[in-house]
């Protein structure tokens, strides 16, 4: 039986306040917030070529502290070409593209002018690939806030492991409540949620919503559908309480099903199947010269010292 279920990677959240003027695309100090009933709405790929005539808003995203000094590097500064624009000087504000032109002399490199939509200045980028770096859709950002906010999902610790220096660390399918939606910090993963656990633990996901200013090879990576179980596992398996006990805590025992052994670990990178006869066994490969066997689509108790039988690092 396929699993049709999604997942969340979920980090402490940990950045600073960026202006002392509430901007709604910057994350600030957790706090209620009300929301209306959400509206599913679509994430379309917008292409390079499009954003000028679909007035394709974007916003500087905001970075981690280490990496503040280096300011905005694909944009032109006040010191020649391409110098650094400051960061606390341009995070969280919005511009427009007004003019693009392809570079005589490399095919992949444009040059794009935009224009700040605060104060109307102009400022010249530099596209590489049809991207430009530390910068995000804004439409992607309140489409997300549209369809997401306010709504629960079920984490799954799977790609990154949770973290946190006062709260313990969550359980895989443990419920979250998205109860803000700002940027994220990286232009394939321009969308942060902002998530809240049962017992008040916060953290983040910065995900890819629609591929919009994303490299071909990122396009479909980080997406909201890798990220989320969208409805409670419990609700639809019904496991015995040893069962949910071992996948909580991200752990397999010999006889566990196939679809236990995937809400437990995640899908596995390879299956190798070998059949003899009637009988079909799988190898299941998580990286790092761990497996599962699978026989009859059960872990099989033949090869138990092959398992690895604590959550994965």
């Amino acid at each position: 039986m396929k699993i049709f279920i999604t997942c969340v990677f979920f980090i402490l959240i940990n950045l600073s306040m960026f202006s002392q003027e509430r901007n709604p695309y910057l994350q600030q100090h957790p706090k209620e917030r009300k929301t209306d009933t959400l509206v599913a709405t679509p994430f379309p790929f917008r292409s390079f070529e499009r954003w000028i005539e679909e007035s394709e808003r974007f916003i500087f995203l905001p970075q981690d502290q280490d990496k503040q000094k280096y300011g905005y590097q694909s944009f032109q500064g006040d010191k020649g070409e391409y110098s650094t624009l400051p960061y606390e000087g341009y995070v969280g504000r919005i511009f427009h593209i007004i003019y693009m032109e392809k570079s005589r002399f490399f095919p992949d490199i444009f040059k794009v002018v935009v224009q700040m939509e605060d104060n109307g200045d102009t400022l010249i980028a530099k596209a590489v690939g049809k991207t430009i770096d530390d910068i995000g859709p804004v439409r992607d950002i309140d489409s997300a806030r549209t369809r997401w906010l306010g709504k629960t999902f079920w984490y799954r610790p799977w790609a990154y492991k949770f973290y946190s220096e006062t709260n313990p660390e969550l359980k895989n399918c443990t419920p979250v409540t998205v109860v803000e939606v700002v940027a994220g910090q990286a232009k394939h993963t321009p969308v942060r949620l902002v998530l809240k656990g049962p017992k008040g633990e916060t953290g983040h996901v910065d995900i890819n919503v629609s591929g919009t200013n994303t490299g071909d090879i990122l396009r479909s990576s980080y997406t909201y559908d890798e990220h989320f179980y969208t409805i409670d596992p419990r609700n639809i398996f019904k496991f015995s309480n040893k069962v949910w006990s071992a996948i909580e805590d991200g752990k397999v025992f010999v006889g566990m099903t196939a679809e236990q052994a995937l809400l437990s670990w995640g899908e596995p990178k390879s299956i190798n199947r070998t059949t003899t006869g009637r009988t079909i066994q799988e190898q299941w490969e998580y990286g790092s010269h761990t497996y599962l066997y699978l026989q009859l689509r059960q872990l099989s108790p033949g090869l138990f010292g092959y398992f690895k039988f604590f959550s994965r690092i």
